[in-house]
């Protein structure tokens, strides 16, 4: 966590110290700030926590062993948190066994929060079922990275309605499997104007947004072990989706080979995907689905948002 101050963790028999507890001043004043815990790295229980870390907006944090949501508590204003979780631990729950977030009556209050991103390095039997038990009224914006389906919510219904009253952006990013959307998915996300996956699964169908949804941006975000599925489905998803007005991809346009960029010929239209593939960014797909864009009135842009319109004219939009 970067405050703006030093910070340094001492321990010592096993023990943090605080130095600064007292009202005045307020420890991010200080250079340095020492929290007691007890065992197990636990917070001491005369320790004010709503007195620390107040100002904190942003926080990032990686847990190898399960987190203590208590921790959380200590920064009631935070509009920003990231969670890396499990990147070198084999225990099968993200979660402490007394954590009370393992409740449903004790729920954790976010009320500033408003981005949400959380990683898993493993599949959990539990998964991200224990976002369920936050309230965060203000999330609008939640990337999700997650290995599996093994790791997917228990109820997608439920996590999605929970979470979607005001999102604005939802990234999915399956590094293993595809991702599936549940029914009435589209409902439970009234605001959604951005959605990024990896792939959905090509022979299921894909809930139709309702010609009035808010959604205009569809993001491929990148999956290195192919992007033939997630390119084949955007270029049938840009006829469908009326609502879309551009598709956001994850090649570069500086990458594009000259020699390979060439206008779509009738053959290519007849063999469509089934060719053979250039590794993650290949470009014959790229430029199946360009055409398929500039056929539907939808813009087509690699990841830093620009078209092959700017870079062709020698400016960069």
């Amino acid at each position: 966590m970067y405050s703006g101050h030093t910070y340094r963790r001492d321990v010592s028999n096993g023990v943090l110290g605080l130095q600064h507890l007292s009202p005045y001043p307020h420890p991010f004043e200080s250079s340095i700030i020492r929290i007691p815990v007890e065992e197990q790295h636990r917070l001491a229980p005369d320790v004010p926590i709503e007195f620390l870390f107040p100002k904190v907006r942003a926080l990032f944090a990686e847990y190898i062993e399960p987190f203590s949501t208590r921790l959380l508590d200590l920064f009631a204003k935070l509009t920003f948190l990231s969670l890396q979780l499990g990147k070198r631990n084999t225990v099968r729950s993200w979660l402490e066994k007394d954590d009370p977030a393992r409740s449903h009556h004790i729920i954790l209050q976010l009320p500033t929060l408003k981005t949400l991103h959380v990683e898993l390095f493993r599949d959990q039997y539990e998964g991200i079922d224990f976002i369920e038990q936050w309230d965060m009224p203000l999330l609008a914006h939640v990337q999700l990275c997650i290995p599996s389906n093994t790791s997917w919510p228990t109820s997608p219904t439920t996590f999605f309605r929970h979470i979607g009253e005001k999102l604005k952006l939802l990234c999915i990013s399956m590094t293993n499997d595809y991702v599936e959307l549940p029914d009435g998915f589209w409902e439970m996300m009234p605001g959604l104007v951005y959605l990024g996956v990896t792939a959905f699964r090509p022979e299921l169908d894909i809930p139709q947004p309702p010609h009035d949804h808010a959604l205009r941006t569809l993001a491929l975000l990148e999956e290195k072990e192919a992007m033939v599925e997630p390119r084949e489905n955007a270029s049938l998803l840009a006829g469908r989706w009326k609502m879309l007005d551009r598709i956001s991809d994850s090649h570069t346009w500086e990458d594009l080979p000259s020699a390979l960029w060439k206008p779509i010929t009738s053959q290519d239209i007849e063999l469509g995907f089934l060719h053979i593939h250039g590794g993650t960014h290949c470009w014959q797909c790229i430029n199946l689905l360009h055409s398929a864009c500039q056929r539907y009135g939808i813009r087509y842009e690699d990841r830093a948002g620009r078209p092959f319109s700017g870079l062709k004219a020698g400016v960069i939009e």
